[in-house]
């Protein structure tokens, strides 16, 4: 399974994911072992165990990054808002 969305398109995978969480998921935090990333022009595959904030407003994933610890520079990076 793993290479079948290794093969895919960022698109087609989000597809996927979407039709997960209406299907099979709650809105509820999930949590992720790996993210994808952009380095140098470059993309790579990191691990990862940031909890991904899915469909959550800028102040609702600010309150929960709190709530488990993330700062303000993780929470920057992961939704990738610009530093300020």
């Amino acid at each position: 399974m793993k290479s079948y969305y290794l093969k895919r398109k960022i698109k087609t995978i989000g597809k996927h994911i979407n039709n997960v969480l209406k299907e099979e998921l709650d809105n509820q935090v999930v949590v992720a072992k790996f993210a994808t990333v952009q380095n140098e022009g470059t993309t790579m595959l990191v691990n990862s165990e940031f909890v991904a904030l899915l469909k959550q407003a800028n102040t609702d994933s600010s309150k929960r990054a709190a709530v488990i610890g993330v700062s303000d520079a993780q929470l920057r990076f992961v939704t990738k808002q610009s530093v300020q």
